[in-house]
């Protein structure tokens, strides 16, 4: 054999290689795995979003942003853990003695730790026509169906506000 011909077997050997790697991580698992005794993260992801508040009224008299969630799970990959969320959250504040239920939210929430429990961010599914493509691209298969059905019971956070509020 001559040398061009060794180049050109080296050559193809290297590029069918190269595919088999690209098409295995293509089909890699990604999945995640669920683990229990952490569910002090559904607590973090609650206190960061009150801490996060952006809202331009609470410094309104009496303002508050009230957040509930359901726990979907919690789970981790080689890098992060994940907190599986469906969050409720509803600010009020007093306005000439009277409640004002100014604005809030329910949706699934995705909170991304890193290991040692530190939020790094968090995601929110898309509006409209992109929520369900959204929804199996931030969470795992099995969690899909239930977010997709899933009908948020709104009365514990009434029943915060209520009592709350009660003066």
């Amino acid at each position: 054999m001559n040398k061009e011909r060794i180049k050109d077997i080296i050559y193809v050997f290297f590029i069918v290689v190269l595919g088999i790697f690209i098409v295995l991580n293509l089909f890699k698992d990604k999945s995640v795995t669920f683990i229990t005794g952490e569910n002090k993260l559904y607590e973090d992801a609650v206190n960061y979003l009150i801490e996060n508040d952006t809202n331009p009224n609470k410094n309104k008299d009496n303002y508050k942003l009230f957040v509930v969630y359901d726990g979907f799970g919690i789970a981790e990959d080689e890098e992060y853990k994940y907190a599986y969320m469906w969050v409720i959250t509803n600010s009020y504040y007093v306005d000439n003695n009277k409640l004002v239920d100014d604005r809030g939210y329910s949706m699934p929430l995705k909170f991304v730790f890193s290991k040692d429990n530190k939020i790094i961010k968090y995601e929110t599914p898309e509006d409209g026509r992109g929520y369900k493509t959204s929804i199996k691209n931030m969470y795992p298969e099995v969690l899909h169906e239930k977010i997709l059905n899933y009908k948020a019971d709104e009365s514990k956070l009434k029943e915060e506000v209520d009592l709350y509020y009660k003066d």
